[in-house]
């Protein structure tokens, strides 16, 4: 009966609602020899022109209100310029556009978050007092991260405030030995002073590492060490995680501690899980090590208040508050159900949990 409901639900959304959208949407333009004229490559974004005959686009958005979804693959896209979709569109992350110029309507698009995932983002922006749009930016965590180079290069000062950080470097060193062969590729993103690498590293050696990290002082350290512990090739790369530009099918294994936190809106977070699904091998393995949500708000207050007992039993109240300051001003942390549903969409075929303690999580997902 699954199997069943499952080619039903796939027939529907690949192929009715992909037409249904498409006629209305046609319909309502009056197009004739419509062409993507712009976008992004990842289809998260594009511009559609269109020749009409008479049209214009504050009708067409009347048409377009009773067809706002439609399908391009198998990428789901709101339709901005219908009223109905754009009062909706709280965040501003896109601007609607419906101009007309030399007998042509150009409609602007951009990839839509179903509903559910709609609600999760504003359940998740309830979750933590500071808007995501308030979060600290790019350069401010750089910055930070500039400033404590010595502290992360000490496992036991680097990552005192996260539940069980030795038990997952291990953890996680362990499970990605079982895939990873010697002379194979290894991306670690957000690699800080390299304590991750290192640990798979004495697992399986020499392989090829690629560090990437905002933080030049960390790379630097992170070269250093890592080098001196591998005969492989050791590769830096400093720059924003979303920014990377590899091949496809690069590498064997990536690894991700403490780092996809820093992602933002749902758009930011499919973005980066669709490139690291390029970047891997088929077959190979992505792990997460992180910062997590719960779904269930009740829950949620319950772990986090574990955390900050956690947190006040190795420093005492002000070091609670100096850590879940930090935290709220600059992250923002994800459910593991989101995150799994991300990977699925993106393409992974298989993932797990390998540890879970209060609010940090580690898991792996194969390509």
């Amino acid at each position: 009966m699954s199997l069943w409901k499952s080619f039903v639900r796939a027939f529907w959304e690949d192929s009715c609602l992909p037409l249904a959208g498409s006629i209305c949407f046609i319909t309502g333009l009056g197009w004739r020899d419509g062409r993507v004229v712009e976008g992004d490559g990842l289809l998260n974004r594009c511009t559609v022109k269109s020749r009409t005959e008479g049209s214009n686009p504050s009708l067409s958005a009347i048409f377009l209100c009773f067809a706002p979804v439609f399908t391009l693959g198998r990428a789901h896209y709101h339709l901005l310029d219908s009223p109905n979709i754009a009062r909706r569109n709280r965040a501003g992350e896109f601007k609607p556009t419906a101009t007309k110029e030399s007998g042509y309507v150009c409609i602007t698009i951009a990839r839509a978050e179903c509903m559910h995932r709609r609600d999760h983002h504003n359940s998740q922006e309830r979750k933590m007092k500071r808007k995501l749009s308030e979060k600290s930016s790019i350069e401010q965590i750089r910055a930070r991260f500039d400033q404590d180079v010595e502290r992360f290069s000490r496992l036991e000062t680097g990552q005192q405030a996260t539940v069980d950080a030795p038990l997952v470097l291990n953890l996680v060193a362990q499970a990605a030995a079982t895939h990873l062969k010697r002379n194979g590729s290894l991306l670690d993103i957000g690699c800080g002073a390299g304590n991750f690498s290192l640990s798979i590293l004495e697992k399986v050696n020499p392989i090829d590492c690629t560090l990437v990290d905002l933080s030049i002082p960390m790379l630097t350290r992170a070269q250093h060490r890592v080098s001196a512990a591998t005969a492989g090739k050791v590769q830096v790369v400093q720059g924003d995680m979303r920014a990377l530009n590899f091949a496809d099918g690069s590498f064997d294994v990536i690894l991700a501690g403490a780092v996809l936190h820093h992602l933002r809106d749902d758009l930011d977070w499919e973005q980066m899980f669709r490139l690291l699904f390029r970047w891997l091998r088929p077959g190979g393995l992505l792990f997460v090590a992180d910062l997590v949500t719960f779904e269930d708000s009740a829950v949620n207050d319950l772990m986090w208040n574990r955390y900050r007992a956690y947190l006040e039993s190795l420093g005492g109240p002000a070091y609670r508050e100096k850590v879940m300051d930090y935290i709220e001003v600059e992250d923002s942390p994800r459910s593991l159900t989101f995150q799994f549903r991300l990977l699925s969409r993106v393409g992974f075929r298989d993932f797990d949990v390998l540890h879970r303690n209060s609010v940090f999580a580690a898991y792996f997902a194969r390509k």
